[in-house]
């Protein structure tokens, strides 16, 4: 039964409480609990006071006028974080220090040297150590391993079998076989015991890799500011990179001012020995040699580097010069390096006031007269700069066959071998892969430059005096007393310097001046009767052995110049020296036949004289060796082929080349005409006309070869200049005094002189123009000769 249903049981529905009319407890508002300060200030905590921890300035401090200062600058940094924050950050300060430790325990001498320069700057230690651990890892990135050993000669100019002299003491060279020899057990001691590759005691490396492939280093280049010191460029790596091609490759040949002396004011800002008209003549001559730079042989387009760096030069030099002020040391070795920037452009007749200009500035300074007996700064840039531009003007008027300006040298004496180096300092470069630097040998090269060249102005004086201007004295028995004091300054070379260990670029030119002084002293008597004069009785060495030997001696050195560093890398005075042995072996090739040149023997006749014209080495008796002209020819080819090479970096390179070139062209041209007769002129082989017999042996004239080996000649000289993109010749920018066509030229006239000249004489002018030779061995000329007209040598340059 449903309950509700119930008689009386109804109720009331329930309904909820009513609410009261006063405040309930769930609606009072407590009060507000006060703010926790996460960090409080140093001043609080030490008075153990209450912090509100504002910021910058908490109120107790503000009230009691106390410091406030927090141990975090973060506000939601609490202590104990910063507490371990900063204990991170002392330990990695300690860290820090004992890698920098580290590098001053391990590194090289010149490497703590500038790590030690840098901490006394105030420079910071983690930037101390990003700048050398960054630096290895660019470099090494930068350097990569050379492959080669060492560079093959190109199919046309391969070594002739008929290098066999034993007595030639370049063949006896590292270069050659690295090994064997004295240096190979000691060089792999030293590699194994971590020893430093000093140039003394050398590392393989040296004869293993390319000059080129190493890299000049020095600390202070990363801290150039270009900004400061030229207006071309603001790029500081640019000017950093040019600044390392000047001191690895110009510097090293031409040592004008003292290296360090200019690179601390460079970074310094200082302007003692450093200046911004010397930068930007620096970098004109290194611009050259950056070969990231197609226009860098285009010396007159605004758009080439060097363009821009000379036209700054010049710029700045008008001002220097036109200002009064006291003469400066920097000034000097600016204008030396205007001469030779125009040297290397072809322009030497520009280049040389400005050597003028240095000279009378370094005679009003009293460089020349003053005996610099201190080790002042100062001091030793006065001793330095008076002997290198002593030398280098002695140098100059050597080769220009003109009396010095400077009849003494300077006064303050200069060092021994031993001892040199405490005044030229010394450039430190870096092989690929190898852990420590290697030394150029600034200060014996320079040392042994110097010896040499006042040899050879003793000789210009002399020549001049008796009034006969060239490179060699009037009498024999003058050149008999240079040659001596020429053969005492070779054997007293230092042992880094021997024919043996050479090995670097301006090493192999020490040497090959050497023998290029020698050539230059007998070449007048190589086809007169002087010839046979016994120099050496013990030897029974002759006037002719001595040509000879020099002659062959430098196309050895060439040759092993090339093998090692190939002829790519920027070297001004390199093209010299090729084309000096280029025009010997040219004034061989182009002459004409003599008329009794016949072949009676397959070996060649001891006794004549018509090898001592050739620049082919005394040799052992060889069936194999080739024939002279082909000789010649492989000689003349790899010359070629060098200055067409310089004449990627270098406008002498390309002009020296198109010369030369030219000398072959033309005689091949005319040879080829020959071969090829008027038919209606009669035969001088008819049938009435027999060919001269000697006994039984009927002789056979042999031009046709010579002939055949010219036409041959100016083929591989086109391949060459198809192969290699060349620089094309402006004979009007060529402004040259120097006498650099006197091997083929008898009246040694300078370049533009010939260039001016070319386009008024035929080809035949050309051939027939000098075809005798006279009794000084030059090719003679004038009117007596048996051509007539007058005599302009074997031929001329096609520019």
């Amino acid at each position: 039964m449903n309950p509700n249903n119930a008689p009386g049981r109804s109720f009331r529905p329930l309904l909820p409480r009513a609410q009261p009319s006063g405040p309930s407890d769930s609606d009072t508002q407590l009060p507000p609990r006060k703010a926790h300060t996460r960090v409080a200030c140093e001043g609080c905590r030490r008075k153990r006071i209450k912090c509100d921890g504002q910021r910058p300035i908490c109120t107790s401090c503000t009230t009691h006028g106390t410091p406030c200062t927090y141990l975090s600058a973060d506000p939601s940094e609490s202590r104990s974080s910063a507490i371990k924050r900063k204990y991170g950050e002392a330990q990695d300060r300690v860290s820090v220090h004992e890698q920098l430790y580290n590098l001053l325990r391990t590194r090289s001498q010149p490497e703590v040297t500038e790590i030690v320069r840098r901490i006394r700057a105030g420079i910071d230690v983690e930037a101390i150590l990003r700048y050398v651990r960054d630096g290895d890892l660019l470099l090494q990135l930068h350097l990569m391993p050379e492959a080669r050993l060492r560079y093959t000669f190109p199919e046309f100019a391969s070594w002739p079998t008929v290098f066999r002299d034993p007595e030639d003491p370049y063949l006896k060279t590292q270069l050659l076989d690295f090994k064997t020899g004295p240096w190979a057990e000691g060089s792999r001691g030293s590699q194994q015991a971590g020893h430093s590759g000093a140039m003394g005691n050398p590392h393989l490396h040296v004869y293993q890799m390319p000059y080129h492939a190493a890299q000049m280093v020095d600390p202070r280049l990363s801290s150039v500011k270009a900004s400061r010191w030229t207006s071309v460029t603001v790029d500081d790596g640019l000017v950093a990179k040019l600044l390392s091609i000047y001191f690895q490759f110009e510097y090293s040949r031409t040592r004008l001012f003292l290296k360090d002396l200019f690179l601390d004011d460079l970074v310094k800002g200082k302007t003692n020995f450093c200046s911004a008209l010397l930068v930007n003549c620096i970098l004109a001559n290194a611009a050259h040699g950056l070969t990231t730079d197609p226009h860098r042989v285009e010396f007159w387009t605004p758009r080439s580097l060097p363009y821009a760096f000379l036209a700054e030069a010049k710029r700045l030099w008008d001002i220097e010069v036109a200002l009064p002020g006291e003469h400066k040391l920097t000034t000097i070795h600016a204008a030396m390096s205007l001469t030779l920037r125009y040297g290397a452009d072809g322009a030497d007749k520009i280049g040389v006031p400005f050597m003028l200009k240095a000279l009378e500035i370094a005679q009003e300074m009293e460089l020349f007269t003053r005996v610099e007996t201190g080790d002042t700064k100062m001091s030793l840039a006065r001793a330095f700069t008076a002997w290198s531009i002593y030398s280098y003007h002695g140098m100059t008027y050597y080769y220009m066959q003109k009396a010095p300006i400077l009849s003494a040298p300077p006064a303050t004496p200069l060092p021994d071998y031993s001892s040199i180096t405490k005044l030229t300092g010394e450039v430190y470069v870096k092989y690929p892969l190898q852990p420590y630097l290697t030394p150029i040998l600034l200060g014996l090269s320079f040392r042994a430059q110097i010896g040499l060249n006042l040899v050879m102005m003793e000789i210009t004086q002399t020549a001049i005096d008796a009034g006969a201007p060239g490179t060699s004295p009037p009498t024999l028995s003058q050149a008999l007393e240079f040659y001596h004091k020429v053969e005492h300054w070779h054997r007293t070379l230092p042992a880094e310097l021997s024919p043996g260990r050479v090995v670097m670029p301006h090493h192999l030119q020490i040497h090959m001046e050497y023998c290029l002084v020698l050539i230059n002293l007998f070449e007048p008597w190589m086809a007169g009767p002087e010839a046979d004069h016994v120099v050496d009785t013990e030897t029974n060495t002759t006037v002719r052995d001595i040509g000879t030997r020099s002659r062959a001696r430098l196309e050895t050195l060439i040759r092993l110049y090339y093998l090692r560093h190939s002829f790519d890398a920027l070297d001004v005075m390199l093209i010299m020296f090729l084309l000096l042995l280029g025009s010997i072996t040219a004034r061989v090739l182009v002459a004409p036949p003599a008329e009794d040149e016949t072949e009676v023997s397959p070996s060649p006749d001891p006794t004549s004289t018509s090898s001592s014209t050739t620049a082919s080495p005394l040799t052992t008796p060889d069936t194999t060796h080739p024939p002279p002209h082909v000789r010649d020819a492989s000689t003349f080819l790899l010359c070629a082929k060098g200055l067409h090479d310089q004449g990627q970096n270098q406008y002498l390179g390309s002009l020296m080349f198109n010369m030369l070139s030219g000398l072959v062209d033309t005689s091949a041209s005319h040879s080829q005409s020959r071969s090829h007769p008027d038919p209606h002129t009669p035969s001088q082989t008819e049938p009435n006309n027999p060919q001269p017999t000697r006994g039984n042996v009927t002789t056979q004239k042999q031009p046709k070869k010579k002939e055949t080996s010219l036409q041959n000649l100016a083929t591989d000289l086109a391949r060459i200049r198809a192969e290699f993109r060349g620089t094309e010749v402006k004979p009007e920018y060529v402004h040259m005094e120097w006498p650099v066509y006197r091997w083929i030229d008898p009246a040694g006239r300078s370049l533009e002189r010939v260039l001016e000249g070319v386009q008024e004489l035929e080809i035949g002018d050309v051939r027939h123009g000098g075809g005798t030779r006279t009794g000084g061995g030059e090719w003679g000329g004038g009117a007596g000769n048996e051509y007539g007209g007058e005599g302009v040598g074997s031929g001329l340059p096609d520019v």
